[in-house]
Protein backbone atom coordinates (compact mmCIF):
# COMPACT_ATOMS: atom_id res chain seq x y z
CA UNK A 1 0.00 0.00 0.00
CA UNK A 2 2.97 2.49 -0.08
CA UNK A 3 4.30 2.18 -3.23
CA UNK A 4 4.41 4.90 -5.86
CA UNK A 5 2.40 5.24 -8.21
CA UNK A 6 5.28 4.93 -10.38
CA UNK A 7 8.66 4.04 -9.54
CA UNK A 8 12.09 2.56 -11.16
CA UNK A 9 11.93 -0.86 -11.79
CA UNK A 10 14.16 -4.12 -12.45
CA UNK A 11 11.74 -6.42 -14.29
CA UNK A 12 8.70 -4.58 -15.42
CA UNK A 13 7.13 -7.30 -17.09
CA UNK A 14 6.51 -9.27 -13.74
CA UNK A 15 6.11 -6.44 -11.26
CA UNK A 16 3.57 -4.43 -13.76
CA UNK A 17 1.13 -7.63 -13.75
CA UNK A 18 1.49 -8.40 -10.28
CA UNK A 19 0.77 -4.54 -9.30
CA UNK A 20 -2.09 -4.31 -11.92
CA UNK A 21 -3.49 -7.90 -9.95
CA UNK A 22 -3.22 -5.96 -6.49
CA UNK A 23 -4.54 -2.91 -7.59
CA UNK A 24 -2.20 -0.96 -6.02
CA UNK A 25 -0.99 1.14 -8.78
CA UNK A 26 -1.90 1.67 -12.13
CA UNK A 27 1.39 1.09 -13.41
CA UNK A 28 5.07 0.86 -13.00
CA UNK A 29 6.51 3.35 -15.49
CA UNK A 30 9.91 2.32 -17.23
CA UNK A 31 12.68 5.49 -16.78
CA UNK A 32 15.49 5.34 -19.13
CA UNK A 33 18.69 7.26 -19.52
CA UNK A 34 18.47 7.15 -23.30
CA UNK A 35 15.60 6.54 -25.44
CA UNK A 36 15.32 2.67 -25.99
CA UNK A 37 15.48 2.95 -29.69
CA UNK A 38 19.35 4.24 -29.31
CA UNK A 39 19.67 1.36 -27.00
CA UNK A 40 22.60 -1.03 -27.95
CA UNK A 41 24.69 -4.04 -26.51
CA UNK A 42 28.70 -3.37 -26.62
CA UNK A 43 29.61 -6.66 -27.12
CA UNK A 44 33.15 -7.16 -27.73
CA UNK A 45 32.87 -10.47 -30.10
CA UNK A 46 29.88 -12.29 -31.97
CA UNK A 47 28.82 -15.82 -30.42
CA UNK A 48 26.04 -17.81 -31.53
CA UNK A 49 22.76 -17.82 -28.83
CA UNK A 50 24.22 -14.07 -28.16
CA UNK A 51 21.85 -11.23 -27.38
CA UNK A 52 23.31 -8.40 -29.32
CA UNK A 53 20.92 -8.17 -32.34
CA UNK A 54 17.45 -8.75 -29.30
CA UNK A 55 18.79 -6.24 -27.38
CA UNK A 56 17.02 -3.29 -28.10
CA UNK A 57 13.85 -5.45 -27.26
CA UNK A 58 15.50 -7.06 -24.26
CA UNK A 59 16.57 -3.88 -22.84
CA UNK A 60 13.25 -1.86 -22.19
CA UNK A 61 11.79 -4.67 -20.64
CA UNK A 62 14.25 -4.83 -17.76
CA UNK A 63 14.73 -1.07 -17.42
CA UNK A 64 16.65 0.08 -14.54
CA UNK A 65 18.98 -2.12 -12.13
CA UNK A 66 19.11 -0.72 -8.67
CA UNK A 67 21.58 -2.95 -7.54
CA UNK A 68 23.97 -5.65 -9.62
CA UNK A 69 23.47 -7.76 -12.54
CA UNK A 70 24.26 -11.51 -11.61
CA UNK A 71 25.20 -13.55 -14.75
CA UNK A 72 26.20 -17.11 -14.41
CA UNK A 73 26.31 -17.51 -18.35
CA UNK A 74 27.92 -14.24 -19.62
CA UNK A 75 28.54 -15.24 -22.89
CA UNK A 76 28.99 -11.90 -25.01
CA UNK A 77 27.89 -9.90 -21.99
CA UNK A 78 25.37 -8.38 -24.53
CA UNK A 79 22.32 -7.73 -22.26
CA UNK A 80 24.37 -6.87 -19.16
CA UNK A 81 26.83 -4.42 -20.98
CA UNK A 82 23.66 -2.69 -22.76
CA UNK A 83 22.05 -1.89 -19.97
CA UNK A 84 25.31 -0.35 -18.19
CA UNK A 85 26.00 1.21 -21.68
CA UNK A 86 22.41 3.02 -21.47
CA UNK A 87 22.82 4.11 -17.57
CA UNK A 88 20.30 1.75 -15.90
CA UNK A 89 23.03 0.03 -14.00
CA UNK A 90 23.09 1.49 -9.95
CA UNK A 91 25.44 -1.63 -9.37
CA UNK A 92 28.16 -4.18 -10.75
CA UNK A 93 27.94 -6.70 -13.44
CA UNK A 94 29.12 -9.94 -11.57
CA UNK A 95 29.50 -12.26 -14.12
CA UNK A 96 30.80 -15.99 -14.76
CA UNK A 97 31.78 -18.16 -17.63
CA UNK A 98 33.26 -21.44 -18.10
CA UNK A 99 34.22 -21.18 -21.85
CA UNK A 100 38.41 -20.38 -21.75
CA UNK A 101 38.65 -18.21 -24.29
CA UNK A 102 35.77 -15.83 -23.43
CA UNK A 103 37.51 -15.60 -20.35
CA UNK A 104 40.47 -14.72 -21.78
CA UNK A 105 39.04 -11.95 -24.01
CA UNK A 106 37.66 -10.22 -20.98
CA UNK A 107 40.70 -10.27 -19.17
CA UNK A 108 43.18 -8.75 -21.77
CA UNK A 109 40.27 -6.02 -22.40
CA UNK A 110 40.52 -5.06 -19.37
CA UNK A 111 44.47 -5.47 -18.69
CA UNK A 112 45.64 -4.18 -21.86
CA UNK A 113 42.61 -2.55 -23.77
CA UNK A 114 45.20 -0.39 -26.13
CA UNK A 115 46.87 -3.33 -26.79
CA UNK A 116 44.22 -5.84 -27.39
CA UNK A 117 42.69 -3.26 -30.30
CA UNK A 118 45.93 -2.79 -31.84
CA UNK A 119 46.55 -6.44 -32.27
CA UNK A 120 43.20 -6.88 -33.99
CA UNK A 121 43.28 -4.25 -35.90
CA UNK A 122 47.37 -5.60 -37.13
CA UNK A 123 45.65 -8.78 -38.39
CA UNK A 124 43.55 -7.17 -40.98
CA UNK A 125 46.18 -3.83 -41.90
CA UNK A 126 48.49 -7.34 -42.64
CA UNK A 127 45.66 -8.55 -45.32
CA UNK A 128 44.75 -4.99 -46.53
CA UNK A 129 41.31 -4.50 -44.21
CA UNK A 130 40.19 -7.70 -45.13
CA UNK A 131 40.52 -11.80 -44.53
CA UNK A 132 40.56 -14.41 -47.20
CA UNK A 133 39.38 -17.75 -45.90
CA UNK A 134 43.07 -19.48 -45.80
CA UNK A 135 44.35 -16.25 -43.30
CA UNK A 136 41.14 -17.17 -40.85
CA UNK A 137 41.84 -20.99 -40.98
CA UNK A 138 45.79 -20.08 -40.29
CA UNK A 139 44.44 -18.11 -37.13
CA UNK A 140 42.34 -21.33 -36.12
CA UNK A 141 45.83 -23.37 -36.69
CA UNK A 142 47.59 -21.31 -34.80
CA UNK A 143 45.30 -21.01 -31.55
CA UNK A 144 45.12 -24.82 -31.49
CA UNK A 145 48.59 -25.25 -31.40
CA UNK A 146 48.64 -23.18 -28.32
CA UNK A 147 50.88 -19.89 -30.48
CA UNK A 148 50.97 -16.60 -29.36
CA UNK A 149 51.05 -14.61 -26.27
CA UNK A 150 47.85 -14.00 -24.19
CA UNK A 151 46.63 -10.91 -26.14
CA UNK A 152 47.40 -12.94 -29.31
CA UNK A 153 44.74 -15.06 -28.20
CA UNK A 154 42.32 -12.61 -27.53
CA UNK A 155 43.00 -10.79 -30.48
CA UNK A 156 42.58 -13.86 -32.58
CA UNK A 157 39.73 -15.18 -30.98
CA UNK A 158 37.45 -12.21 -31.58
CA UNK A 159 38.50 -12.56 -35.09
CA UNK A 160 36.94 -15.66 -35.39
CA UNK A 161 33.87 -14.65 -34.13
CA UNK A 162 33.00 -12.43 -36.89
CA UNK A 163 34.60 -15.06 -39.74
CA UNK A 164 32.98 -18.46 -38.72
CA UNK A 165 29.71 -19.92 -40.23
CA UNK A 166 26.62 -18.30 -38.35
CA UNK A 167 29.19 -16.91 -35.79
CA UNK A 168 29.44 -20.43 -34.26
CA UNK A 169 32.81 -21.05 -33.20
CA UNK A 170 32.93 -24.76 -32.62
CA UNK A 171 35.07 -27.47 -30.83
CA UNK A 172 35.80 -30.61 -31.85
CA UNK A 173 35.79 -33.76 -29.64
CA UNK A 174 39.35 -33.18 -28.56
CA UNK A 175 38.77 -29.72 -27.72
CA UNK A 176 40.06 -27.98 -30.87
CA UNK A 177 38.51 -25.25 -33.20
CA UNK A 178 36.71 -26.71 -36.14
CA UNK A 179 37.73 -25.05 -39.26
CA UNK A 180 34.21 -23.48 -40.36
CA UNK A 181 35.27 -20.64 -41.98
CA UNK A 182 32.96 -17.98 -44.03
CA UNK A 183 33.71 -17.97 -47.59
CA UNK A 184 33.50 -13.79 -47.55
CA UNK A 185 35.04 -12.40 -44.88
CA UNK A 186 34.15 -8.95 -43.33
CA UNK A 187 35.87 -6.13 -43.44
CA UNK A 188 37.72 -3.98 -40.79
CA UNK A 189 35.64 -1.64 -41.69
CA UNK A 190 36.08 2.41 -40.09
CA UNK A 191 32.76 2.35 -38.22
CA UNK A 192 33.43 -1.50 -36.98
CA UNK A 193 37.40 0.11 -35.92
CA UNK A 194 35.72 2.61 -33.69
CA UNK A 195 33.12 0.79 -32.17
CA UNK A 196 35.76 -1.87 -31.39
CA UNK A 197 38.16 0.87 -30.26
CA UNK A 198 35.76 2.15 -27.63
CA UNK A 199 34.26 -1.49 -26.73
CA UNK A 200 37.53 -2.53 -25.47
CA UNK A 201 37.68 0.23 -23.09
Amino acid sequence: STLPNKVRYDLSGEINSAIAMSGVAPYIEPKFLVPATKLEAPALFHIMGGKKALAPQILPKIGYVSGNIIDPFFGSGAVPFGVKKSGNLGGNIIAQEAEPNMLRVYKVAKETPDELFNRVKSVYDESGGKLDKPKVEQIITRLNAGEGDEIDKAAWWIILSRHTERNAIRYNKAGAIVKDVQSISPHFSGKWTKDFETRTR
